[in-house]
């Protein structure tokens, strides 16, 4: 029982994740950025984090 509320909870949330995902690209789409969802956390990340950088 456990098992399954586990799996029905947890396909919701990836579910939830892709329309948020989807969301986001349309709207970087919209807005006439020509880049993915998955690049933009990336580039997020390094801006955010001082000690990595997009040459090392």
């Amino acid at each position: 029982m456990l098992n399954e509320k586990f799996d029905r909870y947890s396909f919701i949330l990836d579910q939830t994740a892709k329309k948020v995902k989807q969301f986001a690209q349309s709207s970087f789409t919209e807005k006439g950025f020509d880049i993915t969802v998955d690049q933009w956390a990336v580039l997020k990340a390094l801006y955010e984090t001082d000690q990595l950088s997009q040459k090392n």
